[in-house]
């Protein structure tokens, strides 16, 4: 690759080629040489006083904001910007100084934060500002730089109503979410548009780390509710993850009986996703209030309790009208069968053949199962 460049290089010195040609990709030799980096062709190019100042590429990205994906030092070997190329946009919305700090060029913005024009919280087109782009990135030493800036408004919101803070938590950076928590006033308690807290995000995008690490802050409302009444827990629920659930359950401030504004409890959620094996897990914590358990908890519920042998749930739920003994799960078993067929509980089995709308052919075969095992 160096040799096209040599070669590039020695085909405009000698031959005088028009250097604002526009190649088929959609760049000129000037946006290309900044693109990758190449720093003698740069300065060849801009040697010629026919060059043209203000291009850019099919993405709306200027020289300047180009040399940001590849390496910072072609930048400053360009000109000085003038104030209409720092306010200049890409098509999606973000500046030079965006770039910069998305992609982590300290000396870049360093040397940006100075000018007195710059707005440092310039929103893209999604709304994101720049300090919400180094902290998706994991850009400490950028953040650093941005909330040392006086103008810095850290709960600044996007078009999702996120903050820097609910993005670094989604994207499971813990050191840069301690760095924004000292160094600022914002609250860990931030809320999104739809009422979202920074441990939700986490919850949500599977980082246990980060839920570990928020959990542990003393201001910390391990409990709080989102639009639709949802903890962190609930949320949890709908989408599990081992490690995230261990977190979660590490500090004794979560409560796992809360109801949502549907009436639905964690363990109904987690019946409602599907997760029998969840399901069962939080049924055997000793945190967990028998009392919440019922016909919003599902068939998956009865299934769960009738497996762990906990007939007194099994009769609290065979008491609601709503719960169909029949029901029968991904293997084509109704809970009389399972029961049945892994060394059945007789409690439970009497409980189950009590129901009068129980299908006798489901029951005979259960029966039967009963008897070989005898």
């Amino acid at each position: 690759m160096t040799n096209e460049y040599d070669l590039a290089l020695r085909f405009f010195c000698d031959f005088g080629a028009d250097i604002n040609t526009v190649m088929s990709n959609g760049l000129t030799p000037l946006l290309f040489a900044c693109k990758h980096g190449q720093m003698a062709l740069v300065q060849a190019l801009l040697a010629s006083p026919s060059r043209q100042r203000d291009v850019k590429d099919p993405r709306g990205n200027s020289a300047h904001m180009l040399t940001c994906y590849s390496d910072p030092r072609v930048f400053f070997a360009l000109q000085e910007m003038n104030d209409d190329e720092i306010l200049s946009r890409n098509k999606v919305g973000r500046t030079i100084f965006h770039v910069a700090c998305e992609y982590g060029r300290e000396t870049v913005v360093a040397a940006l934060v100075r000018r007195s024009l710059l707005d440092v919280n310039a929103p893209d087109t999604d709304g994101n500002t720049p300090l919400m782009l180094a902290c998706k990135r994991n850009h400490g030493a950028v953040v650093t730089q941005l909330l040392a800036h006086p103008r810095l408004a850290i709960d600044a919101t996007n078009k999702d109503g996120l903050t820097a803070l609910h993005e670094t938590a989604r994207a499971g950076h813990v050191r840069l979410l301690r760095l924004l928590l000292e160094s600022t006033t914002t609250t860990v308690e931030a809320r999104s548009a739809a009422g979202t807290t920074p441990l939700m995000e986490a919850v949500d995008q599977r980082k246990p780390g980060v839920v570990t690490f928020l959990l542990r802050q003393p201001t910390i409302d391990a409990n709080a509710v989102d639009n639709d009444g949802n903890t962190a827990f609930m949320r949890h629920c709908m989408h599990s993850d081992y490690n995230v659930l261990e977190a979660l359950l590490s500090s004794p401030e979560v409560d796992i009986n809360r109801r949502n504004h549907a009436g639905m409890t964690a363990l109904a959620l987690a019946c409602h996703a599907n997760d029998p094996m969840l399901a069962a897990q939080l049924m055997q914590l000793p945190q967990l209030d028998v009392a919440t358990i019922d016909a919003s908890c599902g068939h998956i519920a009865l299934a769960v309790a009738c497996a762990l042998q906990y007939d007194h749930v099994v009769r609290k739920l065979l008491s609601s009208p709503e719960i169909d003994v029949n029901y029968r799960d991904a293997s084509g078993l109704t809970a009389l069968l399972q029961v049945c067929l892994n060394q059945g509980n007789v409690k439970i089995v009497q409980l189950l053949l009590e129901k009068p709308e129980i299908d006798t052919s489901v029951r005979d075969k259960a029966i039967l199962a009963s008897c070989k095992r005898c």
